[in-house]
């Protein structure tokens, strides 16, 4: 069993509250005023209360189910509100599990259990349950305690508490009424009182008083055998739970944002994949443009660097494709223009026809590239119509006459 607090209040405002923490033997008890109660908040933020209410204000009774029992538990006020003398709307129901088609409901008046909750919470108290104090007694039979003139009666089919002058006489009726349990009959009725009585009723045995009925309680204590007056709009909620409620909205933006993020890089890494396989595309027929002689594509890189150190090699030994290489930026950044290129592979001679619109230019090419380039000759501008020619002629070194 972990460890618990139980927090009793008795019958009227200016009684002291009673308190105990248990944990399979007495840890500590005492009893404070109710403006005290904070002094408990430390405690019940570790392991929430058990309040017990006086049970005067509580009402037991038992009531048979018709019919399916979550329809029937619906109808339940219904079928109650003849029997009771105030209103339905005004009493708080809270019922046991059924079973065989019987169930036991408390009812206490709204205003007093808010009453209790807004003091306990103004405490600043957490609370787990909440029951009448004759519901915590032993009830394997029938169990009475007698306390300043008040007698708590409990059992597995009752639950009351009543003046002890009305005690005998409420006590001879319910021996001459109908068994209140399986297997109890009226001639076998035993209750077992925990206290002192001047007169012992028939059926009734007088066991040795119990001077710490808190105690008594919490040694006996089992949710499943009590009906639980936090039900309903009164059920209290897990504080990790309010915590997650008020984070759901950011939590819930903050899942859809991720989720707008993931499809933006879903979508851009489409895009980038379409576009890395379009690049490849381009670089494949490229490379088969500028290299046709080549049959396989397996490393594009590898085999460009190859075709390009070939062709540096070829370069290196062709003087007419570095005359060319070198010519041409000459060319370029001047106006002068080619007009005709021819090639004499048996003289190994390469001529170029130039045009420029003014005789300077040529002139300064001409005076640029023979000084530059061994081997090249240019004739000098000719006028031709609006524009003045040149011829271009390399031989190179050992090359044929």
């Amino acid at each position: 069993m972990s460890k618990q607090i139980f927090i009793r209040f008795h019958l009227g405002a200016e009684q002291s509250v009673d308190w105990l923490l248990y944990d399979t033997q007495l840890i500590d008890q005492g009893s404070l005023k109710p403006e005290q109660l904070y002094k408990l908040a430390k405690i019940s933020k570790q392991t929430p209360a058990i309040i017990i209410l006086p049970g005067q204000q509580v009402l037991h009774c038992r009531s048979e189910l018709e019919g399916k029992p979550a329809l029937a538990l619906k109808a339940l006020p219904y079928q109650l509100e003849e029997q009771l003398s105030s209103p339905i709307e005004a009493l708080h129901l809270a019922c046991s599990t059924p079973i065989e088609g019987r169930v036991s409901v408390n009812l206490i008046e709204r205003t007093l259990l808010d009453s209790y909750i807004d003091q306990l919470t103004l405490a600043q108290i957490e609370i787990k349950a909440c029951y009448a104090d004759y519901q915590l007694l032993p009830d394997t039979q029938l169990c009475g305690w007698q306390e300043n003139g008040n007698i708590l009666i409990h059992g597995p089919n009752l639950g009351c508490s009543l003046d002890s002058q009305l005690f005998p006489p409420w006590w001879q009726q319910i021996v001459s009424e109908a068994p209140l349990a399986d297997g109890c009959s009226t001639s076998n009725l035993q209750l077992d009182f925990y206290g002192d009585l001047a007169v012992i009723p028939k059926n009734c045995t007088q066991q040795p008083a119990v001077d710490n009925l808190l105690l008594l309680m919490a040694k006996h204590y089992e949710p499943q055998r009590s009906v639980n007056l936090l039900q309903g709009d009164y059920q209290p909620t897990d504080p990790l739970l309010n915590k997650l409620k008020l984070s759901l909205w950011p939590l819930t933006l903050l899942f859809l944002i991720a989720i707008a993020c993931s499809l933006i890089l879903y979508t851009e890494n489409r895009q980038l994949a379409q576009q890395l396989e379009e690049t490849r595309l381009q670089i494949k027929t490229e490379f088969r443009r500028s290299f046709p002689q080549a049959r396989n594509l397996v490393r594009l890189r590898a085999q460009m660097q190859h075709q390009l150190s070939q062709l540096k090699i070829r370069y290196s030994q062709n003087s007419m494709l570095q005359l060319i290489d070198k010519t041409s930026p000459a060319i370029a950044e001047s106006p002068v223009k080619t007009t005709r290129i021819s090639y004499q592979a048996e003289k190994n001679s390469l001529t170029i026809q130039l045009t420029s619109p003014e005789a300077s230019e040529i002139t300064r090419l001409k005076k640029e590239l023979e000084q530059t380039i061994p081997g090249i000759t240019l004739t000098g501008a000719v006028k031709r119509g609006t524009h003045y020619e040149s011829i271009l002629t390399y031989k190179p070194a050992g090359a044929a006459q």
